[in-house]
This record gives C-alpha cells, sequence and structure tokens, in this order.
C-alpha cells in the first residue's frame, strides 16, 4: 500500500466587503429606514376610529395623546386676566358684605349676597371661579375635529369630513 500524502487544502478564499461598500450598505439601511417611517407617520390621527374614542369627560391629556398637537382657542367666559380680576372683586364684594354682617346692618333682609351661594366655609378658590373653556381643533386636509373642553375636561366634540 502506497503512501500517499494528501494534497494541501486550497486557501478558503473569503470575501471582505470593502469601505465603500460597507458605506453604500449603511445609507442604504438609513434610507430604508427614513422610508419605512415616512410611510408608517403618513397614517393621520385625524379618523373616525379616534373621534370616537373621544368621550365626555375625559381629560383633555388623554384626547392629545389620541390626536396629537391641536390648535387651542379660548372660547366664552372671560380671559385669564379678567377671571383673575373678577375673582378679586368677588372677595372684595364677600369681606365688604361680611364687615356689614359683623355690624348688624343688611341690605336687603331675605337675600344672600350673589356670591354667598359657592362661599360657604367650605368652598375652596376653584369653587367660586368662572370655568376655563377652551376649544380644540385639529385639521388635515378636508377633516376637523373641535374639542370643547371645560376645565380640562371634554365637554363636546364635533367633526367634519371624516
Amino acid at each position: 500500500m502506497p503512501d500517499t500524502v494528501p494534497a494541501p487544502a486550497a486557501p478558503s478564499v473569503r470575501w471582505t466587503p470593502t469601505r465603500p461598500t460597507i458605506r453604500r450598505q449603511r445609507w442604504a439601511l438609513v434610507i430604508l429606514t427614513a422610508l419605512i417611517g415616512a410611510i408608517a407617520g403618513c397614517e393621520s390621527r385625524l379618523s373616525r376610529e379616534n373621534y370616537d374614542r373621544i368621550q365626555p369627560g375625559m381629560d383633555i391629556v388623554r384626547v392629545l395623546e389620541i390626536l396629537g398637537d391641536g390648535e387651542k382657542q379660548q372660547v366664552g367666559g372671560a380671559s385669564t386676566i379678567a377671571q383673575g380680576m373678577m375673582g378679586e372683586i368677588h372677595s372684595a364684594q364677600r369681606r365688604a358684605q361680611s364687615e356689614r354682617e359683623r355690624q348688624g346692618v343688611r341690605e336687603l333682609e331675605g337675600t344672600t349676597p350673589p356670591a354667598a351661594a359657592s362661599s360657604g366655609p367650605g368652598a375652596t378658590k376653584a369653587d367660586r371661579r368662572t370655568p376655563l373653556r377652551e376649544r380644540w381643533i385639529w385639521r388635515a386636509d378636508r377633516i376637523e375635529i373641535s374639542v370643547d373642553v371645560e376645565d380640562g375636561r371634554v365637554v363636546s366634540k364635533n367633526q367634519t369630513g371624516l
């Protein structure tokens, strides 16, 4: 039996990418990721499904999570500055009424001062102020959703174009 020596194995050829190839692959990955993000971001939040999710009494923060940022408008009532001024006027009126009562003088027997209904011993400053009303509006293409909010809670909603 002849002694045979096995032939040496051919050196393995391994493909290694060059720097330009690696750069192209990275750019392709970045572009692909951006395209996927753009396609996913094109879906509008202004949909019938999201509109139906908004319910009276819901917190405005939750509505903003559902519909995204909207345009806030103050409606009805007074502005924040005027509300503060009215609060000061009501406080002065209550103090004057209390002073008159302490002196034993009443303007009209059997009537209560205008703020007396909400200015009892357990009333807080929040009970005496005018509720803050806002309208939030979202627009996209021909769709518009508006939500009326009072003291941070949804009071009503309306839509056009859904």
